[in-house]
């Protein structure tokens, strides 16, 4: 089902406050998914922690599929890169803002 997973904190404007987003790798590869196939494991790996941790700790910041964790040589998860993605993620969600 999962290959690698890794959670990072991520900024919601809505809620003032980081949300806790899961990235995972599944078994097989991202292209062996197709979208429906990726929302339905999103799906079900929410479930499975929704029955096991607080809600405090859930990943109301949502779980996405991604083609491969990056890594360090060392093998330590570089979040920093993960948090890089998320931001342009964001970003060309939001679209731009005038200054006003």
């Amino acid at each position: 089902m999962v290959e690698d997973a890794a959670v990072i904190g991520v900024m919601s404007t809505a809620e003032a406050t980081e949300l806790p987003r899961g990235y995972v790798v599944p078994k097989g590869g991202l292209q062996a998914f197709d979208p429906a196939a990726q929302a339905q494991l999103s799906r079900e790996i929410q479930g499975w922690i929704k029955s096991r941790v607080a809600n405090h700790k859930q990943l109301r910041g949502g779980v996405v599929c991604i083609d491969s964790i990056p890594k360090s040589v060392s093998g330590k998860i570089l979040r920093r890169v993960l948090r890089d993605t998320a931001a342009k993620e964001e970003l060309a969600a939001v679209g731009a803002r005038a200054k006003l």
